[in-house]
C-alpha cells in the first residue's frame, strides 16, 4: 500500500549564469519565497537563487515536470529550516538537473499526516517513502 503525501516542503536552489537564470525560477511565484540572491558558490562568474514553498502534490508534480527535476538515489543529510518545519531537521529526497548552462537542485520532504503514519505501522516508514519516491519520480 502505498504512503498517501499531504504536501511536500522543498528548499529549491539554482545556480546558473545570470542570463539563464530565469529557466530556472518557478512559473507560479505565489507559492514561493526568495531566500538567497547573489553569487554562486560552485562556479565563478555564476549566480545563484534559493527558493521554499510548500507544495500540494498537483503542485509539486507540475514543479518537478516544468523545472525536469528527477529524484537521486542517494542519501542525504537531510534539511535545517525546511518550510514547515522551523529550525529542525527533516530527512530529505534530492531532485536534480543540470547541463552546461544551469543546475538546479530541490531538497523534498514528503509531509504525511499522524494518522497515515499510524496506518503503516512499519519501523522503517522513512524508507518505504523515499522507495516510493524513486519509483514515482527517478
Amino acid at each position: 500500500m502505498k504512503v498517501k503525501i499531504e504536501s511536500y516542503s522543498i528548499i529549491y536552489s539554482i545556480d546558473a549564469l545570470e542570463e539563464y537564470l530565469y529557466l530556472g525560477i518557478p512559473r507560479d511565484m505565489e507559492n514561493w519565497t526568495e531566500t538567497e540572491n547573489g553569487e554562486s558558490d560552485f562556479i565563478d562568474e555564476w549566480s545563484h537563487k534559493k527558493f521554499l514553498s510548500i507544495l500540494t502534490p498537483e503542485e509539486f508534480n507540475k514543479f518537478i515536470e516544468d523545472q525536469g527535476l528527477y529524484a537521486e538515489d542517494v542519501e542525504t543529510l537531510g534539511s535545517l529550516g525546511a518550510p514547515g518545519y522551523g529550525y529542525g531537521w527533516s530527512p530529505t529526497i534530492s531532485f536534480i538537473s543540470y547541463d552546461e548552462d544551469i543546475i538546479k537542485n530541490a531538497y523534498v520532504t514528503p509531509n504525511i499526516t499522524e494518522k497515515e503514519a499510524r496506518k503503516h505501522k512499519c519501523k522503517d516508514l522513512w524508507n518505504k517513502i523515499f522507495k516510493q519516491m524513486l519509483e514515482e519520480y527517478q
